[in-house]
This record gives C-alpha cells, structure tokens and sequence, in this order.
C-alpha cells in the first residue's frame, strides 16, 4: 500500500514538472506575481480635449488641430488632421499645469493651452480652451487663437480609481528590452534583445526576421528601422508607440476578456505598425512587480506569401 501511495505521488510529481516546463504555445502565463506600481505623477488630471470644430494653423499648412490628450505620466498627445484627407498626424510632448494654464515642451511640441470657462461656469460643455502651441515635422507649424480668443472644446475626464487593472496599465512605460519567438515550416527562433541606454531597436527584430528566411517588403523593412522611446497606455483608451526619431503610432486599445489580460487594438491609420503590431495582433499583459510583460501574438504573411506564426514580448517597466 505504501508503495503505492509512493507511486502516485511520484507520478504527481511528474505531471507537474512537465505542465511548468511545457512550451506549449496554448499555456497561459502566470498572472498572479505581487504587483508594485506607483501612482502615476498625473494620475488625477487626466483629460482628453476634443475639438468639435478642428483648429486651423496660422502658417501655411493643411494639417489642422483636432485634439489634445493629457496623460497620466504627464505627457501630451497632440491628434492633427490632413484637412483634405483625415489622414491623421500624432505629436507628443510633456505637460506641466499651474492653475488653468498647461505649459507644453518637447522636441516636436511646445507652447502653451488655457482653460477659459464662458460667463465663470466650469461645466464641461461650457469649456473653451485660448491655444498657443507650435508644432515641428517637416515644417514648423503654429495653432494660435485669434487675439486670445478661444476654441470649444468638449472635455472627457478619464480618472477612475475602481479599475484596478487600468490603473496599472495606464502610464507611461520605459522599454528594457524584448523577445522575439518565430515558428514557420521547420524553423523555430527564440532571441532576446536588450534596449540600448533606454532605447530599444527594432532593427535587431527585423534582422532576426531576415535571418530566419521572411521576406519583408519595403513597407515592414522601414517600420522596423524605427528606435524605440516608450510605450503609453491611457484610460482614454489610446495606445502610443514613441520614436525616437520623430513620430507616434498611435491605436485605440479594449480589453478583449473578462480577466483583463488580454487587449485588442485598432491602429489609427494603415501607415502604422510593423510585423508583430497590426489590428489582427492579439496583446496579452502580464504584471510583477514595478514592471509589464506586453506579448504580440500574430500572424506573419511575408513578401513571398508565406506565413510565420510570431510573438515578440516587450518587457516593460514603468517611467513613474
């Protein structure tokens, strides 16, 4: 009898090890490691400015003012628009507020937005904002109200505390490196990069991809030609991809199940994303302590029309 209580426990024993170590690509990831996140520093001034009327520039331009969104981590994302195609143009910055004033620096966007309330009443639908910002692509663009009048705006306020989920995810996250795990007919490559003094290549992604025999076109090459800066989730539901050389891909993000484990995206326009980020991915996000796993799941269908199953893991840690 002994022995066989020996045996099952043994076999037990056996099973588990196996379930721990199996690479099968159905196996969740464990979820439940303690979580030590800080409150982000702007945490309870988010606030998402929309302009029902688009504000066109005073220079020569025909990209117009649609909205500004105040982050949780202090930063600002400026949404314009082509006036002729809605063809959409993200610029980010930080943002520091004293009063009704918010003051605007980066390298791309500066200036300054007031509040102005019509007749002292601060309800939402009364807001108007006096804008005074410049924006630097390829030509320098200024947003200025005439002789400091003001533009409507309708305001979403985006705190809510109850979500213990969004609040963990909605900041502003540094990149410390990724994996890149690639499965095609009689090929399977697992890498893991590092980033660089802060900031993560996806270059080294793309030679990988090369390397393992997916053609890329033109289009995917330059997308992973990019430097990464960071990542931005908002409790606006805005998903933001920060380059160091200029630029955002900005994507409107949902949680895809009831665990909140799982995101869907739906990227702003079809000029962005890359091999692994595109509307078809599917993210899952996983917490430990001050940092945050984010795994792109998706398919790969390359130049030749082949397809690769592909995930890349971006570890994360947060900026507050």
């Amino acid at each position: 009898m002994k022995k066989n209580v020996l045996l099952i426990g043994l076999v037990a024993l056996f099973s588990f090890v196996v379930t721990a170590c199996s690479d099968d690509d159905n196996q969740e990831e464990k979820t439940d490691y303690p979580v030590n996140l800080n409150t982000p520093s702007n945490a309870e001034n988010t606030v998402l400015y929309e302009l029902p009327v688009a504000l066109a520039p005073t220079t020569e331009s025909n990209l117009q003012l649609k909205s500004l969104d105040i982050t949780e981590s202090g930063k600002i994302i400026a949404e314009l628009r082509y006036s002729d195609t809605q063809k959409p143009v993200y610029v980010m910055g930080s943002v520091s507020q004293s009063g009704n004033t918010y003051t605007v620096s980066g390298e791309k966007l500066n200036g300054t937005i007031e509040q102005a309330f019509i007749d002292g009443n601060t309800r939402s639908a009364d807001l108007s904002l006096i804008i005074k910002l410049t924006v630097t692509l390829e030509e320098v663009i200024n947003y200025v109200t005439e002789d400091g009048e003001a533009v409507e705006a309708v305001v979403s306020r985006t705190i809510d505390s109850s979500d213990e989920a969004m609040n963990r995810l909605a900041r502003t996250w540094n990149i410390l490196g990724a994996i890149v795990d690639i499965k095609g007919d009689n090929i399977k490559a697992f890498e893991e990069f590092a980033s660089k003094n802060g900031v993560f290549e996806l270059k080294e992604i793309l030679d990988e991809a090369v390397q393992q025999g997916i053609s890329v076109s033109d289009d995917d090459r330059a997308a992973l030609e990019k430097r990464v800066k960071s990542i931005t989730f908002t409790k606006s539901q805005k998903f933001i991809l920060t380059y160091v050389d200029g630029g955002e891909d900005v994507a409107e993000w949902v949680w895809a199940d009831s665990q909140k484990t799982r995101i869907k995206i739906n990227l702003k326009d079809d000029s962005m994303g890359n091999l692994f980020l595109n509307d078809k991915s599917n993210l899952f996000v996983s917490f430990r302590d001050n940092r945050c796993n984010i795994r792109l799941e998706t398919i790969i269908t390359d130049n030749n029309g082949k397809r690769w199953d592909g995930t890349l893991t971006m570890k994360l840690q947060s900026a507050d």
